[in-house]
């Protein structure tokens, strides 16, 4: 059985929404396809006592940029739909999935306009539909009340846990899962 260890909701004084500094501050540290720290405490000290927020953040959005860059083979995503969807699983409720979000948006914008001039230039930029995944316990309602006034995207929610299945076969081009979730799917099993 999975054990389930939901956010604080809202917006209150020990709500995530308040109280995720830590995890931007880790978000880009711990991106690199699952990077383990032998010394997680020594390497917190040096991330909040270095001052490495603005370098972590910037590495962590030019790791992802690189990926989609090099990896994503826009073309074949787009030979039956205009839309790309992406899936954020263990979204929660805070800044920290709206700026992988849109990180993730920008860079699949790059990569179309940048595979586009070999494709063909006359086509229009893709839409983007976001799957928010969380806990059925997560305050999606702080979550929507939250998106960014001009995001480029739909927003959906879509609670359950990723042990089960949430998507459709084939219907997601592209899934992020916060350093915090992505610990919990090192359980998951193996039809993941």
């Amino acid at each position: 059985m999975t054990r389930s260890f939901p956010m604080n909701a809202g917006d209150g004084l020990y709500s995530y929404s308040k109280n995720s500094h830590l995890q931007i501050l880790t978000s880009g540290i711990s991106q690199d396809h699952m990077i383990r720290f032998p010394r997680p405490k020594r390497c917190m000290r040096q991330v909040l006592g270095g001052g490495l927020l603005e370098r972590n953040n910037r590495w962590c959005k030019e790791m992802v940029r690189d990926a989609i860059i090099r990896k994503l083979d826009i073309k074949t995503i787009l030979s039956s739909s205009n839309t790309i969807h992406i899936t954020e699983l263990g979204c929660s409720v805070g800044p920290n999935t709206f700026n992988a979000m849109q990180h993730i948006v920008e860079a699949l914008k790059d990569k179309y306009l940048y595979q586009d001039q070999v494709i063909d230039s006359t086509k229009s930029i893709p839409e983007f539909q976001i799957f928010f995944n969380d806990q059925v316990t997560n305050d999606f309602n702080s979550l929507f009340c939250s998106l960014p006034v001009d995001r480029s995207y739909y927003a959906s929610g879509v609670p359950g846990s990723f042990h089960d299945r949430l998507f459709p076969s084939r219907s997601i081009h592209f899934a992020h899962c916060s350093t915090l979730a992505r610990d919990t799917l090192q359980e998951a099993s193996n039809e993941l």
